[in-house]
């Protein structure tokens, strides 16, 4: 027996001929509401986009989730990434919640000719998960956490943010190594590698992936893990996002963690490049301690610039201060700050308000660029010095070092075990410049163009895939260097029409590519055309 809605004709029609059952869900009403609004605020955007308002309203009914169109009320926020440094003008967003809610996007864009483009967290430091003109799938919604606390094991959607993943392992005492900003996602985070404090203990978020989901540009699924499909399985671990499909979930191996020591280690600025130096030599590359985590920062703190180490120890307050005897004594740092608690509160705490950014003028928000540069060797301190001096010459107080630490787990992974190459170092060098307003934009990039020419001297060559800068054309080797061979046959295997493309998509070297692009020789480990499927 169907119950139609009041005033409705015994067809179920009412007046304006649509069917409006009494049971109809306030979303499908939404909907429906919005689809009447588009056909006025969004027809010169759609008209200009040669995609018919049916064929749109079509994909919105279709969908779990819901589109945003320019015109909407919400379009405007929602076309924003986390950087506003790099604005675009998508044709269309879709905030997906469910596996064919992507497939519905995918088989929109191959009909409508619209380049594809995968957000999770929005926090791609280039911009790259948006693009004007693209249809942008939002997976953020995609985000359920399933935890097996028996196996130690977390299935998660790739949209879940760090923020909510570390609060459901904090009730297990369970763990894996996460980014520090709360907002940022598990898709696009764990594809570029995936750093974070505890990485020392652990390993890069990527060496903890037993199996990842992946819907391919067909709108088929594939499981990959070191089974089956081990190609693509050694590719999504660092080959980076919109490259190979839409990653749908991760299953993580889980480590149990209860409380940690934290601390925090000064050094006046001048005496920063003794403090890097013995760093360096005692607390990096080659010390293999699994029980440190720490990460470094030159910048502003309490008004004052400064060489700061701030981590996280697996232990009590004593086998804190023992883990970092040798940072306090002949390494000349000050112990100013420790703690004990959980790693959910001093992920964030540790470097909260580091840099110590000034609120925006009115109407004006903040706007980021950054480099990565790998170090591979012990700098002198008189390196060091030219480093730091350098520093001192910052644009405004909001530009920022950062030093992401290497050794223990990371440096013990295998070189090739993953698309994530980068074993062999002391540290993630990497530059943040920021700004607000047009005046001070000039300044901050000329500052940080300066500093990377700077850092060309001491650098091995590569660069965190990440951080990745949209002016790299050599970023296949800086990312991945002799393993690019390797993702090339991953790429056109799974993605044969490349479907999946962005300006640093794992794609061959142009032919008119500017000189000193290098070029990986070793070839592709593999050379399997079979994929399974599940």
């Amino acid at each position: 027996m169907r119950l139609e809605s009041r005033g409705a004709s015994r067809s179920g029609r009412p007046p304006g001929g649509v069917t409006m059952p009494i049971f109809e869900s306030r979303k499908a009403r939404a909907k429906e509401v919005k689809i009447a609004e588009w056909k006025q605020s969004s027809a010169n955007v759609l008209a200009t986009l040669k995609i018919p308002h049916d064929a749109i309203a079509k994909l919105e009914r279709e969908l779990e989730g819901t589109l945003a169109v320019p015109g909407d009320a919400a379009y405007k926020a929602d076309e924003k990434n986390w950087n506003p440094a790099f604005p675009e003008k998508p044709a269309l967003i879709a905030f997906c919640q469910v596996a064919l809610d992507v497939r519905h996007c995918l088989e929109f864009a191959n009909t409508w000719s619209l380049q594809f483009v995968c957000r999770s967290g929005g926090h791609s430091t280039a911009g790259f998960c948006l693009a004007t003109g693209a249809l942008v799938v939002d997976v953020s919604q995609i985000n359920d956490v399933h935890i097996d606390a028996g196996a130690r094991r977390a299935t998660v959607g790739a949209g879940t943010s760090f923020g909510k993943l570390n609060h459901v392992l904090d009730l297990y005492g369970l763990h894996v190594p996460g980014g520090g900003c709360p907002e940022v996602c598990v898709g696009g985070y764990m594809q570029g590698g995936g750093y974070g404090f505890t990485s020392r203990m652990f390993g890069i978020n990527c060496d903890n992936v037993l199996q990842v989901d992946v819907m391919l540009a067909d709108g088929t699924i594939v499981t990959a893990n070191a089974a089956q499909n081990q190609d693509l399985f050694w590719a999504v671990r660092g080959g980076t996002g919109n490259n190979f499909g839409v990653l749908l979930t991760v299953t993580y191996q889980l480590y149990p963690l209860g409380d940690i020591w934290a601390f925090g280690v000064s050094w006046p600025i001048d005496n920063a490049p003794e403090g890097l130096h013995y760093l360096q030599q005692h607390y990096m590359k080659s010390n293999w301690s699994r029980l440190l985590g720490y990460q470094g920062v030159l910048g502003v703190d309490k008004g004052a610039q400064k060489l700061l180490a701030r981590g996280m120890v697996r232990g009590d307050a004593q086998a804190g201060r023992a883990e970092i005897a040798g940072m306090l004594g002949d390494g000349g740092g000050t112990l100013e700050l420790e703690g004990i608690g959980s790693y959910l509160h001093w992920n964030i705490a540790l470097l909260d308000n580091i840099p110590d950014i000034p609120g925006p003028p009115k109407g004006e928000v903040l706007k980021e660029n950054k480099f990565s540069t790998y170090i591979g060797r012990v700098l002198e301190v008189s390196e060091w010095r030219r480093v730091v001096d350098y520093f001192n010459t910052a644009s405004n107080p909001a530009c920022t070092v950062g030093m992401e630490i290497y050794g223990g787990a990371i440096n013990t992974y295998p070189a090739m075990g993953n698309a994530f190459v980068h074993r062999d170092v002391y540290m993630d060098f990497f530059v943040d410049t920021f700004w607000y307003t047009q005046a001070q934009e000039g300044p901050a990039r000329a500052w940080l163009k300066g500093f990377r020419e700077l850092m060309e001297t001491y650098w091995n060559g590569h660069s965190y895939q990440n951080y990745p800068r949209r002016d790299d054309p050599n970023y296949r080797w800086q990312f991945w260097a002799e393993a690019f061979n390797s993702l090339l046959f991953v790429k056109q295997k799974y993605d044969p029409t490349n479907f999946f493309t962005f300006p640093q998509a794992v794609s061959p070297i142009p032919p008119d590519a500017p000189r000193g692009v290098q070029r990986a020789t070793a070839p592709s480990m593999f050379s399997d055309p079979v994929i399974v499927y599940r």
